[in-house]
């Protein structure tokens, strides 16, 4: 498909070393436009956001969709979209560790892809796990790899073949090497969010969420909650959302939040788009998308009578092709493909 353009994202990431309400900051986004865009790091300190350059950033025309995540002895690593050459977008990843970061490494080895969309999670012992969207025949799936040494396993398919379009993967590590994985999938009206749990040796069956199947859910978020829990946050039907689950289980239903209900000191200054995220010094940690922090107070207003959304209900949000993403409402994936099958039965 022709790409016509790109949506800049931004992440953002608070770790706190030994206090609930941390006292450094760290954020890393993509700024600027056409000839000038690049990835930025910054640490907050006293009052005044201080830079410094993403270097890896530097290596590619086009950088998009940053990721973080912090490991349990308070490293940082980063991933995200990059293209280069007029080639399709790869997912690089890149750690700091003594201030430098390391050279940018392509999590796949694999040229045939359209990759998009990661998410990044630490282990236990503070290996990097991703995931990502990949797109292979006009199909997508959601995949993962695992560090192994000096670089990442081939990856993993844990969504089903038959669902797709499948975007936002989010991604959470828990003790014994289990993982909680969550993202957006395409049910041929709505989106949908899927999860699969992996209990240490294969993945469960891929499901939707429990709750509602005539809503659009849309950009989840997973963090460890407890010693064997999690909790997901998710868009529904411009709401905040909240459901969790423990030992391979999610409960229900999903509870409705305040957009700025969480245990953050503060989310005035954080990017409209990205990712925030707390960490107590002690390998724990908590994530948010930071689009979650600025929804409207209250449900979506109702369409007009006789107003038709795409999917056939009143209320639901439509799809618009810009560039190379799917968007939904501002938000959508960079790098993701127009998927136009989706318009053409709607608009």
């Amino acid at each position: 498909m022709k790409t016509i353009g790109f949506l800049l994202f931004f992440s953002v990431v608070i770790f706190s070393p030994g206090s609930l309400f941390p006292e450094d900051y760290f954020a890393v986004g993509v700024v600027g436009e056409a000839a000038g865009r690049r990835m930025v790091f910054q640490q907050y300190r006293e009052g005044t956001w201080k830079e410094e350059a993403f270097t890896p950033g530097g290596r590619f025309e086009v950088n998009s969709a940053p990721a973080v995540a912090v490991g349990p002895d308070g490293e940082v690593g980063v991933v995200w979209a990059a293209r280069k050459d007029g080639e399709a977008p790869k997912i690089y990843f890149s750690r700091r560790g003594e201030g430098a970061w390391t050279e940018p490494l392509r999590v796949t080895g694999d040229d045939s892809d359209w990759e998009m969309t990661p998410a990044i999670a630490f282990d236990g012992s503070g290996l990097p796990i991703v995931a990502w969207s990949g797109e292979r025949n006009e199909t997508s799936r959601i995949y993962i790899a695992r560090w192994k040494g000096r670089g990442f396993s081939a990856p993993e398919a844990v969504s089903p073949p038959g669902l797709s379009p499948v975007i936002h993967p989010a991604l959470s590590a828990l003790p014994g090497g289990k993982l909680v994985l969550a993202w957006q999938g395409w049910d041929g009206r709505y989106y949908r969010l899927y999860q699969s749990f992996f209990n240490g040796r294969s993945w469960s069956e891929a499901g939707p969420l429990p709750g509602r199947d005539d809503v659009d859910q849309v950009l989840p978020s997973l963090s460890a909650s407890g010693p064997q829990g999690w909790e997901c946050f998710w868009q529904e039907g411009g709401q905040l959302l909240r459901s969790g689950g423990r030992k391979g289980s999610w409960e229900g239903p999903a509870r409705r939040l305040a957009g700025e209900e969480a245990t953050f000191p503060s989310t005035g200054g954080l990017p409209p788009v990205g990712w925030v995220i707390s960490g107590d010094g002690e390998g724990n940690s908590r994530t948010r998308r930071t689009e979650s922090f600025f929804l409207p107070d209250g449900p979506l207003p109702e369409a007009p009578p006789g107003a038709k959304a795409a999917g056939g209900g009143l209320g639901n949000r439509v799809y618009i092709g810009y560039g190379d993403s799917i968007t939904y409402g501002t938000n959508g994936p960079p790098m993701g493909k127009c998927y136009i099958p989706i318009l053409e039965a709607d608009l």
